[in-house]
């Protein structure tokens, strides 16, 4: 259980932060535009 809890954890952590590069970029790229 708790390797299962630390692999979900890590998963999670990726994709938040895959969606906040995202965001990030994305604003980023409507400024310039």
């Amino acid at each position: 259980m708790s390797g299962f809890a630390v692999g979900s954890f890590i998963a999670y952590m990726l994709v938040f932060s895959a969606i906040a590069l995202g965001l990030y970029f994305g604003f980023r790229i409507l400024k310039l535009i």
